[in-house]
């Protein structure tokens, strides 16, 4: 489940995903994205995308959002 959801956002949104925590524990994953562009509001708007996506994921939940712009 996991390859597939960090595949499926790769491809989609050309993000580059990894898996940043959590590899010692069972049914958690903690990922890590990152989107670089030149505007803001784009960056926004594919990580807005991406997001939504996880949902259509059997088994993927959502627990907790950081999100940085820099």
């Amino acid at each position: 489940m996991l390859l597939s959801l960090r595949d499926r956002l790769r491809e989609k949104f050309n993000l580059s995903v990894a898996e940043v925590d959590g590899q010692d524990l069972w049914q958690k994953a903690v990922l890590g994205l990152a989107c670089v562009a030149n505007d803001g509001r784009y960056v926004n708007q594919v990580c807005a995308q991406a997001l939504n996506l996880v949902p259509s994921v059997p088994h993927a939940e959502i627990v907790q959002l950081r999100v940085e712009l820099l």
